[in-house]
């Protein structure tokens, strides 16, 4: 059965159970909207719990397959894209982890979240060592992750993704939008030890 198919069954079902017993009378539209948001939020609730067993014993199909579920029934989750995408990914399954995180991004365009978590997943899988990248592929990978994080930094964030956003950057040897980023950061927290050691070696690069 499709996802689409299951999930109607079960709303279908959740409505029914939070119906108030022997109710005639038409229920007004903020009625209708608290009853579908608890039948939501039980769905919601159901399937992370079991979402947790089938992670325990390693049937990550099953795991995908309900956080999709719970992202047709929440189009704004952000948990639901990022775990499914990185289990995807961790399967080596990365044009679909893709599609699912820019699917994320269309509909949470205003946090950072799925922004950087695409752009990591572009960083980690650049190593040539793991994945069997050439340099070339490499460097592309680089790049895409660069893209992404610039955009995760136009919105609130932790430090955490600048500083990833200056590690590419020195990567690929994009020294002036590296210290940018870096004294950035300084002038947020000026006490970020890591992005003062950073920008101590590009002074002594001549950078």
């Amino acid at each position: 059965m499709k996802a689409t198919g299951l999930l109607l069954i079960i709303l279908t079902a959740l409505l029914t159970m939070t119906w108030p017993a022997g109710c005639n009378s038409q229920i007004t539209p903020q009625q209708a909207r608290r009853q579908v948001r608890d039948a939501v939020n039980f769905f919601m609730h159901l399937t992370a719990v079991q979402i947790d067993a089938y992670w325990h014993v390693g049937d990550y199909e099953n795991c995908i397959r309900l956080l999709k579920l719970q992202i047709e029934l929440k189009p704004r989750h952000v948990e639901a894209y990022d775990g499914a995408a990185w289990l995807l990914w961790s399967m080596r399954r990365f044009d679909e982890a893709e599609a699912l995180y820019k699917q994320g991004i269309a509909k949470n365009p205003k946090t950072y979240r799925l922004y950087f978590e695409l752009g990591q997943m572009y960083y980690l899988t650049a190593r040539p060592s793991l994945y069997n990248k050439s340099g070339e592929e490499s460097r592309r990978l680089y790049e895409k992750a660069v893209e992404q994080l610039y955009l995760a930094v136009q919105h609130p964030c932790p430090a955490q993704v600048n500083r990833l956003l200056a590690r590419i950057l020195h990567t690929l040897h994009r020294y002036d939008e590296e210290r940018k980023v870096l004294e950035d950061i300084l002038k947020d927290n000026p006490t970020d030890t890591i992005a003062r050691r950073n920008l101590k070696r590009l002074e002594e690069m001549g950078k």
